[in-house]
């Protein structure tokens, strides 16, 4: 008998699984305000509304410039600050992202480099964490933080299942 290829299982099994959750999230949605009318949405607190405004001016100022102009450097550094100082990963990871690749000259490149690695890094971003750790190696050899950095740099390869670039 011949056997058959299962080099399409897979793909086509991981589709049907997303589909099958995707569904059942959309069903549960969609039966959830009947089943739980009472369920109020947690208040926010000032400080969290206090950062949401801040960081909503900053995007929006951020948003009048060209990537790779010197206020949108600004802005993004700012951003960047606010978002690692309050946790928010999302924003931190696209902002810096943003500003690493638009401003590599900056002076102001390596500092949001390590909080693009923090980023990353608490998104389990391993592949991510992986790379841009082996550019920051690159860029800044003479750098304090480079012990830190080949460290998590070597985790994150060894998590990523990238063992042979974790033993350079």
């Amino acid at each position: 008998m011949r056997r058959l290829s299962t080099r399409w299982l897979k793909p086509v099994g991981t589709a049907l699984v997303l589909g099958s959750l995707v569904t059942g999230y959309r069903m549960a949605a969609a039966q959830a305000p009947a089943a739980a009318p009472a369920a109020a949405p947690a208040a926010s607190s000032p400080a969290d509304d206090a950062v949401n405004q801040e960081a909503a001016k900053l995007e929006a100022e951020l948003g009048k410039y060209k990537d790779t102009s010197p206020e949108a450097a600004e802005v993004m550094v700012k951003l960047a600050e606010l978002y690692h100082k309050h946790g928010r990963v999302y924003g931190l990871v696209r902002v810096a992202q943003q500003f690493v690749s638009a401003h590599p000259s900056d002076q102001r490149h390596s500092t949001v480099m390590l909080k693009l690695l923090d980023g990353l890094e608490a998104l389990s971003r391993n592949k991510d964490v992986a790379a841009t750790g082996r550019q920051f190696l690159a860029r800044y050899p003479q750098s304090a933080e480079c012990a830190a950095v080949e460290m998590r740099t070597a985790d994150a390869s060894v998590q990523a299942d990238e063992r042979p670039r974790a033993a350079e």
